[in-house]
C-alpha cells in the first residue's frame, strides 16, 4: 500500500484512510450555540467531538433565528457540502421548532406546515443516503425571563414538540422530547402548574435555560445524555467503542514497514 500516487499526490487509499465520516447536527440557534465553550459549563458539540475523537467528525450546522421554512432550503446543500470529500453522514440530528412556534412574522410557521416541513426534511435526508436520523423537539421556554415583546410561549412549544413527536413516529425515527425531559429535570409533574408561563415562578427553569430560550450547560448536558441513550438503544453500531479508529494505534504501526502498516485497515478489537 502506498500513500502517494502520480506526481506524489496522495493515493485514493490514503485519502480514504484519513477521511472521517460524520455526525451532523442541523438546526437553529440551539444547535448554533452548542459549541460555546466560553460561557457554558458544558457544551454539546465539543463533548460529542471528544466522545468520537478519531472515529467520527461531529459537525454542528445551526442557524440562529431560522425556522423549518428556512432550514428546509438549507438541508440538501448542507448534506452535499458535508459529503463533498467522500464522507458519509452516519447520523443526522435535526433540531428545530422554537422559532416556528414564535408568534413573530419573520419566523412563525403554522404547526401543520411545521410538521410537513419536518417530514420533508426526514424524507429528503433519507433520499440523500442518510440512514440514521434523530429528531429533537423544541424544549420549554420561560416567558418570565424574556424581554418584551414576548414572542415565545411555553405551551406553544409543547404543541410543536408534540407535532415533532408525531412526525418521528410516522417516519420511524427516534425522538428526543426536550420539553418533557427538561420539565422533568426541574421537578415538574403532570397536573402541576406549568413552569415558564408568565406570572409563575421565575427561577425554576433557570437551571436549564440561559435567557428564557437558549440552553445552559445543564440543558446541553441533558440533550447530550438523551442523544447517547438513543444511540445506545437504537444505533449501537455507532457507540464509540464499536467504531474503528482513523489510522491504527501507534503500537500497531511498524516504523520499519511504513507505509504498509500505516495504511492498513483498522478493525475494532474484540
Amino acid at each position: 500500500m502506498t500513500a502517494a500516487g502520480k506526481n506524489n499526490e496522495p493515493s485514493a487509499l490514503a485519502i480514504r484512510r484519513v477521511t472521517h465520516d460524520k455526525i451532523l447536527l442541523f438546526g437553529d440557534s440551539l444547535t448554533e450555540l452548542s459549541s460555546n465553550i466560553h460561557t457554558l459549563s458544558f457544551a454539546l458539540t465539543p463533548a460529542l467531538q471528544h466522545y468520537y475523537f478519531r472515529k467520527l467528525a461531529v459537525v454542528a450546522r445551526g442557524y440562529g433565528g431560522y425556522s423549518s421554512m428556512h432550514l428546509k432550503h438549507a438541508l440538501l446543500p448542507t448534506l452535499r457540502a458535508e459529503t463533498a470529500a467522500g464522507e458519509a453522514i452516519k447520523l443526522l440530528v435535526v433540531e428545530m421548532g422554537t422559532n416556528d412556534a414564535a408568534e413573530r412574522d419573520i419566523q412563525t410557521v403554522p404547526v401543520e406546515k411545521y410538521s410537513e416541513n419536518l417530514q420533508w426534511i426526514v424524507e429528503q435526508a433519507r433520499n440523500a443516503g442518510v440512514e440514521r436520523i434523530i429528531l429533537v423537539g423544541p424544549g420549554p421556554v420561560d416567558e418570565n425571563m424574556l424581554e418584551p415583546p414576548v414572542y415565545n410561549r411555553v405551551m406553544r412549544n409543547l404543541k410543536y414538540s408534540e407535532a415533532a413527536k408525531a412526525v418521528a413516529k410516522r417516519c420511524g425515527v427516534p425522538f428526543i422530547d426536550m420539553w418533557h425531559t427538561m420539565m422533568s429535570h426541574v421537578g415538574w409533574q403532570e397536573g402541576q402548574p406549568v413552569p415558564g408561563i408568565f406570572g409563575t415562578s421565575q427561577t425554576v427553569l433557570k437551571d436549564v435555560l440561559d435567557d428564557g430560550i437558549h440552553l445552559t450547560g445543564k440543558g446541553y448536558r441533558i440533550w447530550y445524555n438523551e442523544l447517547l441513550a438513543i444511540i445506545e438503544a437504537d444505533f449501537p453500531e455507532l457507540k464509540s467503542e464499536a467504531l474503528p479508529t482513523v489510522l491504527p494505534h501507534i503500537f500497531d504501526v511498524d516504523r520499519d514497514n511504513l507505509p504498509e502498516t500505516l495504511w492498513q485497515e483498522v478493525k475494532v478489537k474484540e
